[in-house]
């Protein structure tokens, strides 16, 4: 379940390339695999917060080294991959196992705060639990745990104490405002940080001139009033938003929010943390479940995600296409007899000239060792003997450039998808390969 999880949505070119072996019986070594794995465990370890990845069935598929940490930290076992997180952490409540299969029912991130007891101590630990699809469906969970016990103390802390309150407030590393919810008033900042200044690009002062609306984007801003809403009602509130700095930069931000009285006057505690860089990191890690590395082409997982998307495009349209079934041939001797470093090279030369070939609304994937494939968009039945013939004399002009001991050569298959007589996406690719596997035999049929 792993493979096909997680660590599939890196592989997939590769575990998808149908099984060949060499004269000892051995399966050729695959080049890079390991490279690829062992970078997308390393960016698991080097977030710097607690991640773990569940199944549908709630066993635990991955549990990165800083959770590992942080659970000896409370004298709790590490070697749980495999196993249920009932049996493992039987402390959590049956509302987090619900909220788990939400996200496993809706395909929706969830973010979440949590108290927890383990050995008579509370800790309270704030969790993200995002949904990995494979296709239509959430095939896992991923979940971030920070612990945030020592910032809800400091909060606790800083309603208690005014002394205390105006030193967190001041050093504290995350924007906070504090904004009046009465009347007219209601949206005014009335007290914000030097880390709120900063963050926005204004100084204190210009802050509390501002509403807090004035630093939504205009989505954000329209919602507002019910975010106010829910703090009033007693619930302290989380979401992630967008804020613009004085200059109009539009950035993520995560916000932490809830009411509080101070002399009989009701306000809003809000905490702001800039998460840019999470996004980025979150956009990493999408990208690299959905590209091939080696030809920074879609991988199967992602061709078959956008290609039902067409499919279904397609027949709401009553609109067919055409698929080309690629197969790269000889790549099995080069290999043998130049090198793996040469059979990749020879990869991405030919994901270059598909990409030179087709345009950018077509779809072009890596979907096995040798296989690409090519969804071409739009209206394209009068001209699809051109588009095939463009990619042959393409081969052959880099052929005749190229003084190589080999000739770059492929094998096509044609399969026309039919809106009024559809079939699975697997059909389709499968009648392209049965088209793909005749021309390969004619080419050698003539070469005998």
């Amino acid at each position: 379940m792993l493979l096909t999880t997680i660590f599939e949505t890196i592989t997939a070119p590769r575990n998808y390339r149908r099984r060949v072996v060499t004269a000892n019986g051995r399966e050729p070594r695959e080049p890079g695999k390991m490279t690829h794995e062992s970078l997308y465990r390393t960016t698991l370890d080097l977030i710097g917060e607690c991640v773990h990845v569940i199944d549908r069935d709630f066993r635990i598929l991955v549990f990165n080294e800083e959770l590992k940490r942080w659970c000896r930290s409370l004298g709790l076992d590490t070697e749980v991959v495999g196993h249920s997180m009932h049996e493992n952490f039987p402390f959590l409540t049956a509302t987090v196992l619900e909220e788990y299969q939400t996200v496993f029912d809706t395909g929706k991130t969830l973010i979440t705060e949590e108290n927890t007891t383990v050995a008579g101590r509370e800790y309270i630990t704030e969790t993200r639990k995002i949904p990995v699809m494979e296709g239509d469906k959430v095939a896992a969970v991923i979940t971030v745990i920070k612990d945030i016990t020592e910032r809800r103390n400091a909060e606790k802390a800083l309603l208690e104490s005014e002394n205390r309150y105006r030193m967190l407030f001041e050093s504290a590393g995350d924007a906070i405002f504090i904004i009046d919810t009465e009347g007219e008033k209601t949206g005014q900042i009335v007290a914000a940080n030097r880390a709120a200044a900063d963050m926005h690009a204004y100084t204190v002062d210009e802050l509390l001139a501002m509403n807090i609306t004035d630093l939504d984007t205009p989505d954000a801003a329209l919602e507002a009033p019910d975010r106010i809403k829910q703090t009033l009602s007693g619930s302290w509130i989380k979401a992630e938003i967008t804020h613009r700095r004085k200059d109009g930069t539009v950035f993520p931000v995560e916000i932490s929010a809830g009411s509080v009285e101070i002399g009989n006057h009701k306000y809003i505690l809000a905490f702001d943390r800039d998460i840019s860089k999470r996004k980025k990191l979150e956009e990493k890690l999408q990208a690299l479940s959905l590209t091939d590395e080696l030809t920074g082409l879609m991988n199967r997982r992602g061709f078959f995600s956008l290609a039902e998307q067409q499919l279904k495009l397609s027949n709401r349209l009553k609109r067919g296409l055409f698929i080309l079934y690629i197969d790269l041939d000889n790549l099995k001797r080069i290999n043998d007899t130049l090198g793996h470093k040469e059979g990749d090279l020879v990869l991405i030369k030919t994901a270059n000239i598909l990409k030179e070939c087709f345009r950018e609304a077509d779809v072009i994937a890596r979907i096995g060792g040798d296989e690409f494939v090519v969804m071409l968009m739009g209206s394209v039945e009068n001209n699809i003997k051109d588009l095939t013939a463009r990619l042959q004399k393409n081969l052959e002009q880099y052929n005749r450039r190229n003084n190589h001991s080999y000739e770059l050569s492929l094998s096509v298959g044609v399969a026309f998808y039919d809106p009024k007589c559809p079939c699975s996406l697997d059909e389709l690719l499968g009648h392209g390969d049965k088209m793909m596997y005749k021309e390969k035999n004619q080419k050698q049929k003539l070469k005998l």
